[in-house]
């Protein structure tokens, strides 16, 4: 145990998302050891109701970042996760997102067990839980276009490298992180134009780390992750009825299984 008293922290980006946001916490103080556990959220400068909601939570360290000038998400998304890196005390960082619903520590425990030397970070590869036969289409299709793109690339009709055609990075939603590697090769989430992480995790497997990649579907037996459910809340995602239908769906899992939790007691 570390002179802090923590053995890891769990860090979370709030941005006007006060729903979710409650019940992430709420689930995340339910079946994790805060004794264990420091719990940071980054407030994005929110500037509603949720950050009065937050200023009322004794068990969480708040960090109210303050934001010049617009940002796009990923910069003020990866800008966060910086800030909150500056305020953890402990080895081991946890990073979800508030549109993840926590049901097991199971899965946080497993990570932090992986987290071995030479490792630089644990979590999966995909956002959402899709059955197999969703994932098989999204493989031969991006496998298809990968072919086609190399073709073009070496016939000189086109200059950007060819996309992947199976994703590679670890998803921030559900992760954990060796902070003490972050800090020695002095890295940071908020790097290029992409997604906050995927540039540092390229860096970092250059220089010799590993990334250990759990199975999706082991995954998403512990816990539930809403895409994009944060911009769902804020009503950005009207004219998307598959996104705003997961979102329904989840909280309606959500209230399935408080309902449980009362009839049990």
């Amino acid at each position: 145990m570390p002179l802090y008293g923590k053995r890891y922290s769990i860090v979370l980006v709030n941005f006007r998302s006060r729903r979710i946001t409650a019940i992430c916490l709420e689930l995340i103080r339910t079946h994790v050891d805060l004794a264990e556990a420091d719990v940071l959220v980054v407030d994005n400068d929110s500037a509603d109701d949720s950050i009065a909601y937050l200023r009322g939570i004794e068990w969480i360290r708040l960090i109210e970042r303050k934001v010049d000038g617009p940002e796009q998400g990923f910069e003020a998304h990866g800008r966060a996760l910086d800030l909150a890196l500056g305020h953890v005390r402990t080895g081991p960082m946890v990073l979800f997102h508030t549109d993840t619903f926590l049901y097991d520590r199971a899965v946080i425990e497993t990570m932090l067990g992986r987290l071995s030397v030479g490792v630089a970070a644990v979590g999966t590869t995909e956002q959402v839980k899709r059955p197999w036969y969703s994932t098989a289409w999204r493989v031969a299709r991006r496998g298809a276009r990968y072919l086609w793109q190399c073709g073009m690339l070496g016939l000189g009709l086109r200059e950007l490298a060819p996309r992947p055609w199976r994703e590679s990075h670890l998803k921030s939603f559900c992760s954990v992180w060796d902070t003490a590697i972050i800090r020695r090769e002095g890295l940071q989430f908020s790097m290029g134009i992409l997604n906050p992480g995927y540039v540092m995790q390229d860096e970092l497997e250059s220089r010799g780390y590993q990334f250990v990649r759990l199975s999706p579907g082991w995954v998403f037996r512990h816990l539930d992750h809403m895409q994009s459910g944060t911009v769902v809340e804020m009503g950005r995602h009207v004219g998307n009825p598959r996104r705003t239908a997961q979102y329904e769906k989840l909280l309606a899992r959500f209230d399935a299984k408080a309902t449980e939790r009362v009839e049990r007691t």
